[in-house]
């Protein structure tokens, strides 16, 4: 096997892809949004700091609308406490006065 080949074959289940720098200016979407130092692995996205959003245009976005944003790398851990703490609310219901508060945030957030 060559070298090329071997290099292919260790590297056939990496999945990864850095953007350092990405400005969309309406895009497919309709969206609008800065993307600096972007990551993406496994179809996830992690970013130093992301915001995609959607302008009121008279028809169907009639407010201004944020559909994506990532700060310092944090929103898949943001996300993955707002999954628990909102699971437990729904199945026991007896969430803490902290944990209710967080939830709280983290509802805004994830709105």
């Amino acid at each position: 096997m060559g070298l090329l080949q071997k290099i292919a074959w260790k590297t056939r289940r990496w999945d990864l892809s850095v953007t350092i720098l990405d400005i969309s200016l309406h895009d497919e979407q309709g969206s609008w949004g800065i993307n600096l130092l972007d990551f993406k692995y496994n179809l996830r996205s992690h970013s130093l700091f992301c915001i995609d959003f959607r302008l009121p245009n008279g028809g169907d976005v009639k407010e201004l609308t944020v559909d994506h944003f990532d700060f310092l790398y944090l929103r898949t851990l943001l996300w993955n406490a707002y999954d628990d703490l909102s699971d437990r609310k729904l199945w026991n219901s007896n969430l803490s006065t902290i944990e209710s508060i967080k939830l709280i945030i983290l509802e805004r957030l994830f709105r």
